[in-house]
């Protein structure tokens, strides 16, 4: 979950920069191109604002990491060099951290809880806005009864070859046409007497809208500002995109007609700006938005040089975004960068490590003694307890570069006299020295043999020696028995292991 809040904080970033680059370059670009290449680059941006993949490379040159209580995790396994009294300190300390942490929120978690609850109450008030208010035109709405509006409207219909059913009405509440309804949409025309020439360019208009999908663009929009809803660039797109899709449905509607047709429909225009402008609400639009964009819309029409479709910028910002998504990487340093320290019983299939997590305790663990009832005597002999609260597993991947560190007490791998303690790469070795298990104790145990046991888990360093066997099997019980009930010590980064140390 923190890497999705992670990869939708760097994806409004870069849609921010987006932004900014269009408003400084549209003042340049506007007079010799169309809105459409804008149209499609806000169309692209919607979707990553409310799909964030991170598709940036394991190396990318730029990474922000965010920090939680795992950072503070001392990982002390080296290859070669085995320290059981330092990695159960490390042990210890972790669990103590994590389980004190267990029930309180880090900064990001407090972030991302700020982020889920703005976003939420942003969007509830949208939709709960927008039925209050098709509510209240609703009851002010009234289909259309004149004959030859029914055949207009079902004229432009088939010539646009629209076959969903759109519906016609009248509507005293609002003060300009507009089209409103994602599962029922509707044309909604003022009382406002039109003349047939002005009417049929309201419908084809709205039709139009109808037709490019311009609400269920919209209501994309609506998703997007809810999400990114702390992003200024992003309420600044919402506005702008109102304003191209407008332009770029002026567009579709003219293409190709001639001049006095487009003088005709500016007429239109500039009567509908005399009425007043109705209140703006999400998902919907409106033939009158404005002064500024039908002036704007009005400029568009009278320009009869022919624009450029604007394929080079568009390609040009979608490199640039591209690059950004690639070269920078926000990861959450909890399952890229840190080096975490697990201890418990392992079970292998093939290149998949299941862990079933265990508790280490020893005497410093006053406090867990007393909370599990542990006798010092008869539950912890050998100076510690493994506690297993469950048998859930985690699975975790072994690749080539996999260290794994044992104490080869056979000496099958190193020569005899020298340092037992050894580190592979080889996992097969591994699995040879964990099927030693049973052939050590076959082997090497007799009731006359004097046992040296060193116990590293006491308040203490003691070493004893003992002819008693039992006891010795009891200070190995977890030690030398079947594998799975063996722990032993992993260092994982992310959901890959570093390295597999005996305990």
């Amino acid at each position: 979950m923190e890497q999705l809040f992670l990869n939708t904080i760097k994806t409004s970033i870069i849609s921010s920069i987006i932004i900014l680059l269009v408003v400084i370059i549209t003042p340049f670009t506007k007079k010799r191109y169309s809105n459409r290449w804008r149209y499609w680059l806000w169309v692209i941006l919607c979707i990553m604002l409310i799909l964030p993949i991170d598709i940036s490379t394991h190396d990318a040159p730029i990474k922000i990491n965010s920090q939680n209580i795992k950072s503070d995790r001392k990982v002390i396994l080296n290859k070669g060099n085995i320290k059981t009294d330092e990695i159960s300190k490390s042990i210890i300390h972790q669990q103590s951290v994590t389980k004190k942490h267990n029930n309180s929120l880090t900064t990001i978690q407090f972030i991302m809880l700020i982020w889920a609850v703005g976003g939420t109450i942003f969007l509830l008030w949208n939709i709960v806005s927008y039925f209050v208010y098709k509510k209240s035109i609703n009851r002010w709405s009234y289909k259309v009864k004149d004959h030859n509006i029914n055949i207009l409207f079902n004229n432009i219909k088939n010539e646009l070859k629209i076959k969903s059913n759109v519906q016609l009405k009248i509507c005293a509440n609002i003060n300009s046409p507009m089209l409103i309804g994602l599962f029922k949409p509707t044309i909604l025309l003022p009382k406002n007497r039109f003349t047939k020439i002005e009417l049929k360019n309201i419908l084809l208009h709205e039709l139009t809208h109808f037709k490019r999908f311009d609400l269920e663009f919209k209501m994309f929009i609506l998703i997007a500002k809810s999400i990114h809803w702390f992003n200024p660039f992003v309420h600044l797109m919402s506005k702008i995109v109102s304003n191209d899709i407008e332009l770029c449905c002026d567009a579709d509607v003219t293409e190709n007609k001639s001049i006095d047709y487009k003088k005709i429909y500016i007429q239109t225009i500039i009567s509908s700006m005399k009425l007043n402008k109705n209140n703006s609400v999400e998902i919907s639009t409106n033939f009158n938005g404005g002064k500024k964009i039908m002036k704007e819309r009005i400029r568009k029409l009278i320009e009869h040089k022919k624009q450029r479709s604007g394929k080079v910028i568009l390609i040009f910002m979608l490199i640039i975004v591209l690059l950004t998504h690639v070269l920078v990487a926000c990861n959450d340093s909890n399952k890229y960068n840190n080096k975490d320290l697990h201890i418990g019983y392992i079970n292998f299939d093939n290149d998949i490590l299941y862990l079933d997590e265990v508790e280490l305790i020893t005497y410093e663990n006053k406090d867990r003694i007393k909370e599990l009832e542990l006798n010092k005597q008869s539950d912890m002999f050998c100076g510690r307890y493994i506690y297993n609260e469950s048998s859930d597993t985690i699975p975790f991947k072994l690749n080539e570069k996999t260290v794994y560190n044992f104490v080869d007490w056979r000496n099958d791998f190193i020569s005899e006299g020298k340092d037992n303690n050894y580190s592979t790469t080889n996992k097969d070795e591994f699995i040879n020295h964990l099927n030693t298990y049973p052939c050590y104790l076959e082997s090497n145990l007799d009731d006359k043999t004097v046992y040296d046991i060193i116990n590293y888990w006491g308040d203490n360093d003691r070493q004893f020696s003992t002819t008693n066997k039992d006891g010795l099997f009891k200070y190995l019980s977890n030690c030398l028995n079947e594998v799975p009930k063996v722990p032993f010590w992993i260092e994982t980064e992310g959901n890959s292991i570093i390295s597999i140390t005996e305990f």
